[in-house]
Formats: C-alpha cells, sequence, structure tokens
C-alpha cells in the first residue's frame, strides 16, 4: 500500500536557503541517513553504484536543473526513467539486467522557483513529477527583511547551523493508521485538491498524506495516528498547492468544476 515514499521537490526563489536547508542541516545532522548526490547527474554512472548506497537512504540534490541541463534528450530520459523506477518499484533494470532490487529510498531535491515555470515541462515529465509532491513558500519583500535581520543575529552571536537529528531505525516500525470517519473525509479532501492542482494524482495524494500522518506520529514517540497529525498536515498543505504555480483562467475554470462550483455565470465572468 505504501511502497512510495514521500519524496519532495522544494521549489524556492534564489537565495532562499534551499542547499543550506538540505545540505548544511539535514544531511550535516544525519550522515548515515543522507546521501548527497553529484551536481551532475547520469543514469550510467548511478546505475553502478551498490545497493547500499540506495537502501534506506535520503537522497539530495539542491539544483535539479544543473543536473538536468546540458544533456542530450536520452541521456535526461534515461535520469529520469531511474529515479522513476526506483522511487516506485524499488528497483531499476537496464539491458534486461536487473542492477538494483528492493531499494527503499526516498529524494528530496530542491529547484530554484525562476526556473521551475522555464524549464519544468521541457526537462521533467509528468510521470517523473507524479513520483514527488511539490512544496513551495511565497516569499515577499518583507519575509526577506526579517530574514536579513535573522541573520544579523546569528551572525553576531556566531550561532551555528541548528542540528536536526531524524530517528534512524534498521527495523521497521509499525505505526497504527486509524481514522475517525470525520479524519478520512478530511483527509481524502484534501488528497482531491492535490489531484485538482496537478500536485499529485488522487491516490498518491492519499497515500502521500497517510505516509505524513504515520511520520509525524513517528517524530512525537507514538504508534498510533491521531487528530493532531493531521492538523500538522493542514499546516503543510497551501504550501503544496502554492507549488501549482500561477494558473490560467482555463486551468482554474477545471478546478473549480472539479470542485463543484461556483455558479455558471461566475465561471463565464
Amino acid at each position: 500500500q505504501y511502497k512510495q515514499r514521500n519524496s519532495i521537490i522544494l521549489i524556492l526563489g534564489r537565495g532562499s536557503a534551499k542547499s543550506t536547508l538540505l545540505i548544511d542541516i539535514l544531511a550535516k545532522s544525519n550522515k548515515k541517513m543522507f546521501v548527497k548526490l553529484d551536481k551532475k547527474l547520469f543514469e550510467s554512472e548511478l546505475v553502478q553504484k551498490p545497493k547500499e548506497y540506495f537502501h534506506n537512504k535520503v537522497l539530495i540534490h539542491d539544483d535539479l536543473i544543473i543536473a538536468f541541463t546540458g544533456m542530450s534528450t536520452k541521456q535526461r530520459q534515461q535520469l529520469v526513467n531511474f529515479f522513476t523506477s526506483i522511487l516506485s518499484d524499488k528497483e531499476y533494470s537496464r539491458e534486461r539486467n536487473n542492477q538494483l532490487k528492493d531499494v527503499d529510498c526516498l529524494c528530496i531535491f530542491g529547484l530554484a522557483k525562476e526556473n521551475y515555470a522555464k524549464y519544468m515541462k521541457e526537462l521533467m515529465s509528468a510521470t517523473f513529477f507524479d513520483r514527488f509532491s511539490r512544496v513551495t513558500r511565497n516569499i515577499d519583500r518583507e519575509d526577506k527583511v526579517k530574514i536579513l535581520e535573522h541573520r544579523d543575529i546569528t551572525k553576531e552571536n556566531n550561532i551555528d547551523f541548528p542540528k536536526i537529528k531524524l530517528p534512524y531505525k534498521k527495523k521497521k516500525t509499525k505505526i497504527e493508521l486509524i481514522l475517525t470517519k470525520e479524519m478520512k473525509v478530511k483527509r481524502n479532501k484534501l488528497a482531491m485538491e492535490l489531484d485538482d492542482y496537478n500536485i499529485l494524482s488522487f491516490a498518491r495524494a492519499q497515500n502521500f498524506i497517510d505516509v505524513f500522518l504515520m511520520s509525524n506520529a513517528l517524530l512525537n514517540g507514538r504508534k498510533r495516528v491521531k487528530n493532531s497529525d493531521l492538523e500538522m498536515y493542514l499546516l503543510l498543505h497551501k504550501y503544496h498547492v502554492q507549488s501549482s504555480g500561477e494558473l490560467d483562467k482555463e486551468e482554474k475554470i477545471a478546478v473549480m468544476k472539479k470542485q463543484g462550483g461556483p455558479n455558471k455565470e461566475i465561471m463565464k465572468k
């Protein structure tokens, strides 16, 4: 049911600390768990890596555009096929030889917001993107000023980056996903919204939210999902929706129709 883990594409503007978060904080805090991929990625090199390089690991890359640009169409297709296969099927075959089998991993990739709309359709397929949930945080001028003020404080007080140590166990932990009727209705509505905005297909979206709930329970030392886990996801849901980018008129009307409203006069306007 949950063979696909919660892989993420983090879409932020230039200078918004994608690399700081992924490499300087998460990877350095969890050296056994995180694998920093090379800036330039090639399927021919990845397929030569041993299973241990991928298995039970979080693969990170801070700028997908660097990874994908400059490739031939064939090289790009091979790389997309590699990640699509390993994330969905947990294996990758080449020339009828199963090079990798039973690989359990997830990916967190960064992507500059300025390049997202420009290169998304050109460089990466819809099949590739359906293996990831995208997330973005719109940062306005006021946010940037606050960030600069915070950076002043960290520099003046010589404050290091925070350490975020994640629980890493060789044996899997069973978390009970027992949802009330109200929680199921709310969760399914959120999953449909991710489908409406082309973030994830509806079934993958439901699984994505379920895995998030179970993961949040695990992070809080519980063996069972509670309503508070769903409330935590609700805080982040809008950032997933924002990653759909600016919709044109036709797309907005399509979403309104899917969601059962508003009336014809408003849609016509």
